[in-house]
């Protein structure tokens, strides 16, 4: 029998089937839950503060007051 969402319902399925297809969805999800652990340990770390660069000394048109 197919479900109002065109899915077979599960005791259409072959069972050895239905158990691989388990089994890769738990893999799955537990892919995703390691991947979740290592960006919250991310996102634990304190923020660093971004690098700037350094700006090179004003030369002497750059300065205030020194303009024609």
């Amino acid at each position: 029998m197919i479900s109002g969402n065109g899915v077979p319902a599960a005791s259409d399925r072959d069972e050895g089937v239905r158990t691989r297809d388990d089994s890769q969805q738990l893999r799955d999800i537990q892919d995703l839950i390691a991947r979740l652990e290592v960006v919250n340990r991310l996102l634990a770390l304190p923020v660093r503060a971004a690098a700037m660069p350094r700006q090179a000394e004003a030369s002497g048109a750059d300065v205030a007051g020194t303009r024609d």
